[in-house]
């Protein structure tokens, strides 16, 4: 009895230490799921109806990626500014390709712009006004009537310093941009 006891906490210990490895392998899935139980708990705290709670439970679904690239920029961060360069201008080429005042730009100044960029989920049916670079990672979106999806990007004239000179074209989400 005594070694059968003795084994059942040997076992268990293995099990918590298993448990403890898998919880901490992905830690950018954890913080989603932390994130989605404070959500469920606004929701309910507040009483959001049951339509907005799913649309609000979709747009977190949908924005999962988010939690994974802001893993990915940690490690980034980590590497020296020559990998990161190198990292940064492979992938991101295609989209600075299509933005004429940066395509013979010098290859640090192109990292400095990809790194201030920040990501930004619309839901479908939004509409997008702002004076920002915007670069279509995934998703479909009308653009001045023309269908944009990955690898499009506009708002690409925001460097003009008069307002009035910048395209005014509006920008509808059609799904998760």
């Amino acid at each position: 009895a005594l070694l059968m006891l003795g084994g059942a906490f040997v076992w268990s210990q293995v099990i918590a230490t298993f448990c403890g490895v898998l919880s901490t392998m992905y830690p950018a899935s954890t913080q989603f799921r932390l994130t989605l139980e404070a959500l469920n708990s606004y929701m309910s705290l507040h009483g959001l109806p049951d339509e907005m709670r799913q649309r609000l439970r979709d747009f977190f679904h949908r924005t999962r990626h988010l939690w994974h690239s802001a893993a990915s920029n940690e490690a980034l961060m980590k590497m020296s500014p020559k990998l990161q360069g190198e990292v940064l201008l492979h992938t991101n080429g295609k989209w600075i390709e299509r933005v004429s005042w940066l395509r013979n730009e010098d290859p640090r100044f192109l990292v400095d712009v990809i790194l201030a960029l920040r990501p930004t989920v619309f839901a479908p049916d939004e509409t997008i006004r702002t004076s920002a670079l915007h670069i279509v990672l995934a998703g479909l979106a009308i653009c001045g009537g023309r269908l944009i999806r990955h690898g499009a990007v506009w708002g690409d004239d925001m460097l003009l310093a008069a307002a009035h000179l910048r395209a005014r074209t509006i920008v509808r989400a059609i799904t998760y941009v």
